[in-house]
Formats: C-alpha cells, sequence, structure tokens
C-alpha cells in the first residue's frame, strides 16, 4: 500500500467515524479519560464511591434507584472556578425539567470536599451533593479536573453522554426526556 492509499483510507475511516457521532460535543482529554469515557456510553452507570452527603441524610441515592428519570451526574468542585460559574444554569435547567423527570446527582472531588457543605448551603442547591471517597468516582467517570464533568444516564439506567459539553446540556437533557420507555 502506498503512501497515498494510506492516507486515502484514513480520510475515509475518520470520515465514517465523524459521520456516525451523535453530534454532541465532548471534551476528552486526556487519552487516558477518553478510553474510560468511551467504555461508560451504552453501559450501566458505576457505582458512587461517596464518603459522605452533604445535603441528604443517610446512605443519598443509588443511580440504580434512578431508574425511570434522566439523570445528569456532575463531577465538580468547589476551587472550581467554571464549577461555581455553572451553578445558576445547572439550577435553572433542574427547575426548568425535574417535573418531566430530570433528576441530578453531584459528586465533589476529594479534594476541598470539606467546603462542599457550605457551598452547596450558600448556594441552595437542591439536589443531591456527595463528597467523591479519595476520588473512586471521579477516576472510574475518567472525570478531567478544572471544569465540571457531566454524565447522561437516560430513564433505562444506561450512560448515554460521557463527559459531555455543558453547552450541550440542555439538549442533551430534552433529547433523553423525550425518550419513551417501553414497559418491560
Amino acid at each position: 500500500m502506498t503512501n497515498t492509499h494510506r492516507v486515502l483510507a484514513f480520510v475515509l475511516v475518520s470520515a465514517a467515524v465523524m459521520a456516525a457521532d451523535d453530534g454532541f460535543k465532548r471534551e476528552r482529554i486526556p487519552a487516558r479519560d477518553k478510553a474510560s469515557q468511551d467504555a461508560l456510553e451504552g453501559n450501566p452507570p458505576p457505582a458512587l464511591h461517596v464518603k459522605e452527603w452533604v445535603n441528604v441524610d443517610g446512605d443519598g441515592p443509588r443511580l440504580t434507584d434512578l431508574k425511570g428519570s434522566v439523570v445528569v451526574l456532575r463531577v465538580w468542585a468547589t476551587w472550581c472556578g467554571p464549577c461555581q460559574k455553572s451553578v445558576p444554569e445547572v439550577k435553572r435547567l433542574y427547575e426548568a425539567y425535574r417535573e418531566q423527570g430530570l433528576a441530578i446527582v453531584s459528586v465533589h472531588t476529594t479534594r476541598g470536599g470539606n467546603k462542599a457543605a457550605a457551598f452547596v448551603k450558600a448556594k441552595q442547591i437542591p439536589w443531591p451533593v456527595g463528597v467523591d471517597d479519595s476520588d473512586k468516582t471521579a477516576n472510574v467517570l475518567g472525570a478531567v479536573a478544572g471544569k465540571p464533568d457531566y454524565y447522561l444516564i437516560d430513564r433505562k439506567g444506561i450512560v448515554r453522554f460521557a463527559d459531555l459539553e455543558e453547552d450541550e446540556l440542555e439538549r442533551a437533557v430534552k433529547l433523553l426526556l423525550a425518550e419513551q420507555v417501553e414497559a418491560e
């Protein structure tokens, strides 16, 4: 195979992969995280490893208990500027769609987790917020520090979007809320 043929084959394969994309933007950096995030999509979400829930009594929610809802799993931190800045938009999204079946669960990174409860109280965050246990949840999700990471789980309990860009969040939520779950 000549170099020209190799380049042409690469271009054709790349075009096919891009055509198969669902049209949603994701940030998948570094490569280690991309592989773990790609492996999440199409599968049930991993269990959350939460050291403590800051605004929920008891054990807090399990993602498997939220089947029937569209779930936004948000990994974030109080020390993350973009995470702080996004709170009003996430609250707006929650208020706009919770009656249609939207649930949000946030997991704060281990670093700075001691400040999560005060932040949640000050910002009046109404959905469950937990503090990650030794970053086990963030690591299994491939979450990247320094920005909020969003993972969307459909009504059947399947991860549909891993590390979705924030500006795509509402569009993806609407798409998943519009899907009808067949009776099992």
